[in-house]
């Protein structure tokens, strides 16, 4: 049985549609995974070796 154009028309720019958004969905966490998460853990890093140096110095 073959559909009419219309339809293999709407079949396929909905499966591309779809398709796009899973390809931003996956672009997103990774970006976010890689620049956000090493952003947060940067930042905990500075506030670790700023508290060792006040520890350091309070115990001198």
């Amino acid at each position: 049985m073959r559909f009419p154009l219309w339809v293999r028309l709407f079949i396929t720019f909905a499966a591309l549609s779809v398709a796009g958004v899973i390809v931003l969905t996956l672009e997103q966490r990774r970006t976010f995974q890689r620049d956000f998460l090493a952003y947060v853990n940067q930042q905990a890093t500075v506030r670790v070796e700023n508290a060792v140096k006040e520890l350091g110095r309070r115990y001198e």
